[in-house]
């Protein structure tokens, strides 16, 4: 198991390194076997890998935008709340990833970008694709409350949208 997940994610001095065909052929493999890597598809690997190249070929073999792991996140979410790559985010979206998707707990994509993301971009992307300003988590978290705890975004026009939008 150890020696396929270096495959997909090689060190920097890996030999491997540059076979990203047979790592993205891998990947699309591994979503058929998605129990036995923690409910986990090669799609998330790869939104989590920050590697728009991968998430392009592997959406452009059939790979499901909106397929969950074993918490209910999509690509999406994982892409939002880790990076800052705002064309990965409008590649999901494209090819039909769900901006409302919610994970076990009912967060949502812009969840995870309002409290993670460094840019505003992540952000006015998926309130462009019809993301819910005013979405909840089961305890009651709104997408305000996790803007507000995040330095980056702070101040910025997303987050007077975002306080703008609890009062519509």
């Amino acid at each position: 198991m150890k020696a396929l997940f270096a495959l997909f994610f090689p060190s920097p001095t890996s030999p491997i390194k540059g076979c990203r065909g047979y790592v993205i052929l891998m990947l699309s493999v591994m979503d058929t076997m998605k129990e036995s890597f923690g409910l986990t598809t090669g799609l998330h690997r790869a939104a989590q890998s920050e590697t728009l190249e991968e998430v392009e070929a592997l959406l452009n073999t059939g790979a499901d935008p909106n397929a969950r792991d074993s918490v209910g996140k999509t690509p999406l979410h994982l892409s939002t709340a880790r990076y800052n790559d705002t064309a990965m985010v409008r590649a999901l979206l494209y090819a039909g990833a769900n901006p409302k998707a919610r994970t076990k707990d009912g967060a949502t994509p812009l969840h995870f970008a309002a409290g993670n993301s460094k840019t505003p971009e992540v952000v006015k992307a998926l309130l462009a694709a019809g993301a819910d300003p005013k979405a909840r988590t089961k305890d009651g978290q709104t997408v305000f409350d996790l803007i507000g705890k995040n330095p980056h975004l702070r101040d910025t026009d997303v987050y007077w949208q975002l306080n703008d939008a609890r009062f519509d």
